[in-house]
Formats: structure tokens, C-alpha cells, sequence
């Protein structure tokens, strides 16, 4: 077993401690300790941060983290990469060539942690009836924060859908900020206002290159452009009653937050709007659009209506929906090589290729 990650805490003259080893949390508080050991490094992670939070309520202020600093030594907690996990890191040697913590899957995070937490046991100021499921990708950050392997991570990649503001913060706050790459946001509006404040994310975060987002949040979240950013997903804020903007709004707003943008993800797009997306000169100089809605198919006139515009652009594969075109009307577009029809599962080799472009 590694050494312990612990936390030390101040308040005047008064020391308290909480750390984790494996499964198991001890906390010390006013010189009286307590310790358990959880079934779930998740669950052990939750009780952790839960206490950690309770101290620095209490008046207590974080002096010192120590840890196992080997490679990994405390991110062994992270897993390799892949499709699943919540975290994981990608190593090469002892350098963290990339780094992702997922605090967006809300079905891991509430189904999965938070039915733990539930049938945890208490420990000190951790009660499972108030329990957090969000504290084990906080405990997450946490280490990665410590490590210096994480803070020097060549890429970060962060998904939100929770705590936006005290996750962004810790993140803007540490080495991370020059670090982080790829970004998702999500779930930002909830009872008729904004669930996070307003921010530049352009210049708190530098090396940004790829970004998700719903239209409303490009003006929420930035002030300047983001000369870095080359990868765009935008989604819809579908069954929000989020401020509206129309789709020429928004490509005015991303031509302006994203000045260097290569390719652009926009899935929501009816056959109205197809025509205006084509004409705007924001797609005039993307290397791929993509517009391959998994339910709506493309409107195969707009698009050869647009096919000598389009061929003056920049644009290398525009990605629509195969699976819902019938094939004598695909023959139609077999002439045509910008234009690429993939199925719902996406598997094409242009398509994977362009995913891995944009992954981090």
C-alpha cells in the first residue's frame, strides 16, 4: 500500500487531518479519531471530500496535502483510458500525456456513486442521508492538483454538468488553467436562470482548443476570442427556457469567440436552417461540418442547391445522415466527394479520423 493522501488543516493552533488509503478514511478533529473502510474507492473518496468541506466550514483552512508522489502514486485512483470511466489518464513513461475527469454522466455520478453513498456507513461530519456523489470527481481534482505529474499535464480535459463555478475555479486557480484543452458544458440553465456565473473562459483558460456548448453559453461564458480554439460542438438547450438566439446568431458569436475554428459539430439544424448555415461565411472557412443528426436527414436539394458555394469553401467533408436517405437519392451525391453520409453508429474512417483530430 502507497502512502497515505492526506489533508491537513488549520484553524489557529488547532490541527485536523483526513485522509484516505485505499478504502479507508481516518479523521482526526480536536485530537479525537475516527476511521472506517467503504466497500468503493468512490465511496471512500465522497466521505473524504465530505469532511475535508465540513473542517473548512467550521473555520478550518487547508496548510498542507501529502501524498504518495511516485508515478503514479496518488493517481493510481485514476483509470486507463477509455469509453467508461469518470477519469482517466494516459501516460506516457511518467509524463500524463492526458488527463479527463467526467463530472457530466449523470447517470454514473447519481445512479452509480450516489446509490452507494447511500448505503454508506457515517464517519465523523460524513452523513450518507446529505451525501454528495459529486465529491469523487472533486477528490479526482483534487489529486491531479497535488501531483505534479497531473498539474504538468500536457492535456486536460474537463466535462460539467455540476458545480461549474467551484470546479472552473479550482481550476483557473492552479497550473491546470494553462493545461486544460478540451472543455464541455453542460446543464447550465435550470428554472428560468443561468446555473453559473458569467465568465471570459477565453483568457482563463489559454490553451482551450476544443469546446461543447449551447449557443446562449458562448456570451455567458466568454468575453474575447479564443485564438487556440479549433474544435466546436454545438448543442441545443432543447425543453430549456434559455434566452433564444437565432442560428445566425450564434455562428456570428462563435465566427467572433473562435477566429482559427477548423470544425464545427452542429446536430440540430432543421431544413430551414440549412441553407442560412450554408451561406454563412463562418462555414465558408471550416475544414469540416458536421451536421449528421442521428434522427433528421439532410436535405439533399439545399444541399446541391449549395454544391458550387461549398465547393469554393475551405471545407474538406461535410458529414451528414446516410441511414435515413434512400439510396437512389444518395446516388445523387456519389460525384460529389466533400460530401460524406455516415449511419448513427458513425463508423466511417473519415469520420473516426475526424474525431481523432479533435479528441484530446
Amino acid at each position: 500500500m502507497g502512502r497515505p493522501f492526506e489533508v491537513r488543516l488549520a484553524r489557529g493552533g488547532e490541527v485536523s487531518r483526513v485522509s484516505i488509503a485505499e478504502g479507508t478514511v481516518r479523521v482526526s478533529v480536536h485530537g479525537a479519531e475516527a476511521s472506517a473502510t467503504f466497500g468503493t474507492l468512490e465511496t471512500a473518496a465522497c466521505v473524504f471530500e465530505a469532511n475535508v468541506r465540513a473542517l473548512e466550514a467550521m473555520g478550518f483552512v487547508v496548510a498542507e496535502t501529502s501524498f504518495d508522489d511516485a508515478i503514479p502514486g496518488c493517481l493510481s485512483v485514476f483509470d486507463d483510458e477509455g469509453p467508461d470511466p469518470l477519469t482517466w489518464i494516459r501516460w506516457r513513461g511518467p509524463v500524463a500525456e492526458a488527463a479527463f475527469i467526467d463530472v457530466a454522466d449523470g447517470q454514473s455520478i447519481f445512479d452509480g456513486t450516489g446509490r452507494l453513498l447511500a448505503e454508506a456507513a457515517p464517519l465523523a461530519h460524513f452523513d450518507p442521508t446529505r451525501s454528495d456523489p459529486v465529491d469523487e470527481l472533486r477528490h479526482a481534482l483534487r489529486r491531479l492538483l497535488a501531483h505534479p505529474a497531473g498539474r504538468r499535464a500536457e492535456a486536460f480535459e474537463l466535462q460539467l454538468a455540476f458545480a461549474h463555478d467551484e470546479l472552473l475555479d479550482r481550476v483557473v486557480a492552479s497550473p491546470l488553467a494553462e493545461r486544460l484543452t478540451h472543455l464541455t458544458l453542460s446543464t447550465v440553465w435550470a428554472d428560468g436562470r443561468a446555473t453559473a456565473r458569467s465568465r471570459d473562459l477565453s483568457s482563463e483558460l489559454p490553451k482551450l482548443r476544443s469546446l461543447s456548448a449551447t449557443p446562449w453559453m458562448l456570451s455567458h461564458f466568454f468575453e474575447s476570442a479564443a485564438p487556440r480554439l479549433r474544435h466546436v460542438w454545438m448543442g441545443s438547450d432543447w425543453g430549456r427556457d434559455v434566452p433564444a438566439l437565432s442560428l445566425s446568431e450564434s455562428l456570428d458569436r462563435l465566427a467572433k469567440l473562435a477566429p482559427q475554428l477548423e470544425t464545427l459539430s452542429i446536430h440540430t439544424v432543421d431544413t430551414s436552417a440549412l441553407s442560412p448555415l450554408l451561406r454563412h461565411p463562418l462555414v465558408a472557412r471550416l475544414r469540416v461540418l458536421d451536421i449528421a443528426h442521428p434522427n433528421v436527414p439532410a436535405d439533399l436539394d439545399v444541399l446541391l442547391t449549395h454544391r458550387e458555394h461549398l465547393d469554393r469553401s475551405s471545407l474538406e467533408s461535410v458529414f451528414i445522415t446516410r441511414h435515413l436517405v434512400p439510396p437512389n437519392e444518395l446516388a445523387r451525391l456519389a460525384d460529389w466527394p466533400t460530401l460524406c453520409p455516415i449511419d448513427h453508429m458513425r463508423d466511417h474512417e473519415r469520420y473516426r479520423a475526424f474525431v481523432r483530430e479533435a479528441a484530446i
